[in-house]
Order: C-alpha cells, then structure tokens, then sequence
C-alpha cells in the first residue's frame, strides 16, 4: 500500500485575496495531491483511506512531505491548507497526525472535505469531529 502513494505529489494551489480588479494576492495555499500525470489519485486515494491500516500508510506519506514545508515556514507567509475526507475522522491514524502536527497549527489550516461516507460501517459525528479538530487548535 506504502508503494502506491510514491509517486504523489502535493501541488500548492494559490487561494487569492482580492482587493481590487488589479490588486491580489496569495492569502493562503491548498496542498492538493496529484499523481505523475498530474490527476487526482482518486481511486487509490479510497481505497487507502477506507481503512486504519491504508490511512496509517497515508499518513506516513503526508509526514514525510510536509514537515519539510511546514519547518521552513516564516510568520507571516501564507498557510497551507490540507484536505481531510470525513471517513478519515474515524481512524486514530489521522487524530495522531493531528496531535504530532499540532505545532504546526497555526501554519496549516483543516479543510474536511464534501465527499459524503458512502461505508456504513463507518460512523463519524462530524460535529465531535469538529469540536476535536477545535480542541487540537486547528
């Protein structure tokens, strides 16, 4: 499952602020995950976040290629925003990345994305969730 995720790259997608038709900016910045031809690796991105053991092997790549970013971060840069699918919030893998990155906290933001969970057998109250995320200071 580790070797699915080597050819992965984040790609940090600008999110502008607008102040006027001429003056914008990069306020922050969505890392978004593409393959080698530059796709979302939508498929292998389910099947490994469907379970503890394929999100504890996501995890691990995420570590790896964001501490890098996040150490070289200086106040008053942009912050990064990563994306977290709700089936994640059930697995204890993503709530110890959470806590390991914590330090980090005010340099990278939690975007929980859209997708619905399609599993029954995964439950997740989105507004404990939430309350967690709030308590970890994200």
């Amino acid at each position: 499952m580790v070797s699915s995720a080597v050819d992965w790259q984040l790609f940090a997608q600008p999110i502008l602020r607008v102040d006027s038709c001429t003056k914008y900016y990069p306020q922050d910045y969505e890392l978004l995950i593409r393959d080698a031809s530059g796709r979302v690796p939508l498929q292998q991105l389910q099947r490994l976040l469907g379970s503890e053991e394929g999100n504890y092997c996501f995890w691990g790549w995420k570590r790896n290629v964001l501490r890098p970013l996040m150490e070289e971060h200086q106040v008053g840069m942009p912050s990064y925003w990563i994306n977290i699918d709700p089936v994640q919030l059930a697995f204890d893998s993503t709530w110890q990345f959470l806590q390991d990155f914590s330090c980090y906290r005010d340099t990278m933001m939690i975007e929980v994305t859209e997708r619905p969970i399609q599993d029954a057998a995964t439950v997740v109250d989105l507004p404990v969730a939430i309350h967690q995320l709030h308590q970890l200071g994200y």
